[in-house]
């Protein structure tokens, strides 16, 4: 997986990731609103678990520039995100641009990266190809995963379905939540 850096200079666009506690700054132009109209603009981020983090653009002579301190987004989870940035004055709202984001886990922090959806799906995903390449039996009578939780009574085919499974979520996720090709296997029933 490559490593996301934050950068000095200003973003021009949203970009496809950004990590939990790193500050940043996004600069962005619009057709529809320009500096000195009266606009608010706001950028929303929205977590799959609800969480929202908003930042309110600075206006400069022609764009506005979105200023991400290292406190806006160390409490979002890691994962996938929703944003929009939105344009508000009395009465009116405009939606002038939305898409997904991925939030990566901030490495200094430890809880944020242990508790990553993606961090969980990579341990399952080690225990499936740790039980293939073990092959104690034809049946896994009980295998430990990380976290305490235990897995009993599994087969070999369940357990290759199960791999198979957990790769597909770790693709969508890497993927910022876009369908990818899918992964076929070929096994002895």
């Amino acid at each position: 997986m490559a490593v996301h850096r934050a950068s000095v200079d200003p973003k021009t666009a949203v970009p496809a990731r950004l990590t939990a506690g790193d500050s940043d700054s996004i600069r962005l132009s619009f057709a529809d609103v320009s500096p000195g109209d009266g606009y608010t603009l706001t950028l929303r981020i929205v977590a799959t678990s609800g969480k929202i983090v908003e930042m309110t653009a600075t206006e400069e002579t022609s764009s506005f520039l979105f200023p991400i301190a290292t406190t806006d987004l160390a409490d979002l989870p890691p994962g996938v995100a929703s944003w929009t940035i939105s344009a508000a004055k009395t009465g009116e709202r405009l939606t002038l641009d939305h898409g997904v984001i991925q939030i990566d886990p901030d490495p200094e922090n430890s809880a944020s990266a242990g508790s990553s959806k993606l961090a969980h799906i990579e341990r399952v995903i080690a225990a499936c190809e740790a039980a293939i390449e073990g092959k104690m039996t034809d049946d896994v009578q009980m295998y430990q995963l990380p976290g305490g939780v235990t897995v009993s009574k599994m087969s070999m085919r369940e357990v290759r379905e199960t791999l198979a499974a957990y790769k597909a979520r770790r693709r969508r996720i890497l993927n910022g939540g876009r369908p990818s090709i899918r992964e076929v296997w070929y096994a002895p029933r």
